[in-house]
């Protein structure tokens, strides 16, 4: 009964998420004019600085190639996967296994990557075209990232189990990897993305905890007496209720619930000028940063009895984790560090915050798209610090094969829907669709600009301008190569809303 209160209360707190997501100032901002006035001066410097570099990069494209993929279960497939291990031809082996299902001609990536366990695997991964789902295959073969693997497969078994048959899913690679050097224009789009985004920051500290917003610490946490003392004489000062006082459990827990949203009004009201009680918030703090450890309550009192400082290292402390789509606590940590760090003036901490927040990239239960319409994507803040915004979200758009350690990548729809938010509509749409249109490019990258362009389009609020744009779509993808064009069919209602 008591956990449902608790539930309660983060329903409640999400009750307005299709209103005003966050607080705004005065100038429609979710940051201060102050704070905007000192970080456009870090904008302004930065750009600057760009202008003046000459390109000291050359990015290449992700490893890419054609594949054929096939799946088949139940009968067949351990001498399949022998035929296979044995290098048999593809068309031999759709001769020889007719039950198998089979896609062709699919653009497939290879990359290095690490598993739950933190091994590194060797990734193969098709990009969705058209209507047909992206597929993967791990392998534990690092040596497979080197290789020339023109006519050759890779596979992935699966037992049978009691929930499914016996199955393999291989690649046939049409081709050998390649990985072209991206056009000077697009390596620059990359390389400010990076001169903006510190790629040596990280939001959260190395040891930061996951826990959902009212979660308390985690029992494995260590001692925490100048805390404990905090929390019972808040209790105290507070009327906490006690449950030996009450007869029932909902009698006591209808009393709790009361309390828990009466408290901070109260400790604002009859502590905010008591000496004792600064005295145990600044040494419950202290006790909290020397141990890597927070709450959402030392937090919250740090942001309003301590320094602005000590607030943005307990919030990187903690990695809030939402409990369903609807939760917007993951969200209200990550702008609570934003505006921290902004007035706070911690450039690096505030730009990748700002940017999660436009990306929504958080961890939670689920992402259902009924939540997206109470979230707005923040684009403006970014056009006011004077940003070369487009500039800078195609350039953690892109996809590279040798990007900067820890560069910033971003969601390609939740990027797309931020675009369609901007200001500068024409110059957007022209870039995203010369990219698409660019044979220079690697095949890849210009299918992810297709990706972007329809979902900008599918967000624009104006709809009396999405013919135009969905005409203009349509004459970009006819310069791809007629493996992907003929693939994508667009329709006028797939845009509707």
């Amino acid at each position: 009964m008591f956990r449902s209160y608790l539930i309660s209360a983060l329903i409640l707190l999400s009750a307005n998420a299709h209103t005003q997501e966050f607080q705004e100032h005065n100038n429609g901002l979710i940051y201060s004019d102050t704070t905007i006035k000192a970080l456009r001066f870090i904008v302004d410097s930065m750009n600057l600085k760009y202008r003046k570099c000459d390109p000291w990069k050359d990015y290449y494209a992700l490893s890419q190639t054609k594949c054929h993929a096939i799946i088949l279960d139940s009968t067949g497939v351990k001498k399949a996967m022998h035929d296979i291990k044995n290098g048999i031809g593809f068309e031999d082996f759709c001769k020889k296994y007719p039950r198998a299902s089979i896609q062709k001609d699919l653009l497939v990536i290879r990359s290095k990557e690490k598993d739950y366990d933190g091994k590194l695997q060797v990734e193969f991964s098709t990009l969705e075209v058209g209507n047909a789902y992206g597929r993967s295959i791990e392998c534990d073969d690092t040596t497979l990232y080197d290789k020339q693997l023109g006519s050759k497969w890779v596979y992935e078994h699966s037992p049978k189990s009691k929930y499914s048959n016996e199955s393999i899913e291989a690649f046939y690679f049409v081709a050998d990897f390649t990985s072209e050097k991206l056009p000077e224009k697009y390596s620059r789009m990359i390389q400010y993305a990076d001169c903006m985004i510190d790629t040596n920051s990280r939001i959260f500290l190395e040891n930061a905890t996951r826990s959902y917003r009212f979660g308390a610490l985690n029992k494995n946490a260590p001692k925490t007496p100048k805390m404990d003392k905090l929390e019972e004489y808040i209790g105290k000062h507070t009327l906490k209720p006690q449950k030996k006082e009450y007869k029932t459990d909902s009698a006591f827990e209808s009393a709790y619930y009361i309390w828990l949203n009466s408290k901070d009004s109260v400790v604002d009201a009859t502590l905010s000028n008591d000496r004792q009680f600064a005295l145990l918030v600044k040494e419950a703090i202290a006790e909290a940063i020397n141990a890597g450890i927070s709450t959402r309550e030392l937090e919250e009192l740090a942001m309003k009895y301590d320094t602005r400082e000590h607030a943005l290292q307990l919030k990187r402390e903690r990695i809030v984790v939402g409990g369903c789509s609807m939760d917007r606590s993951p969200r209200i940590h990550a702008q609570e560090i934003a505006v921290l760090a902004a007035e706070t003036v911690n450039w690096d901490i505030f730009l990748r915050a700002h940017l999660d927040i436009m990306n929504d990239r958080f961890s939670r239960v689920s992402d259902g798209s009924w939540a997206w319409a109470g979230r707005k994507t923040y684009i403006r803040e970014l056009e006011i610090l004077n940003f070369d915004v487009i500039t800078l979200l195609m350039g953690i758009s892109l996809r590279v094969g040798n990007p900067s350690g820890n560069h910033y990548f971003a969601s390609i729809s939740r990027t797309g829907r931020a675009l369609s938010e901007s200001k500068d509509p024409i110059l957007i749409e022209q870039e995203i669709a010369s990219a698409i249109q660019d044979r220079q490019l690697d095949d890849y990258n210009r299918l992810l600009m297709y990706y972007l362009y329809r979902h900008y389009i599918y967000h624009m609020p104006d709809i009396k301008n999405k013919p135009e744009n969905i005409a203009n779509l349509r004459k970009a993808v006819a310069t791809l190569p007629l493996i992907y064009s003929t693939r994508l069919v667009i329709m006028d209602e797939d845009f509707s809303r």
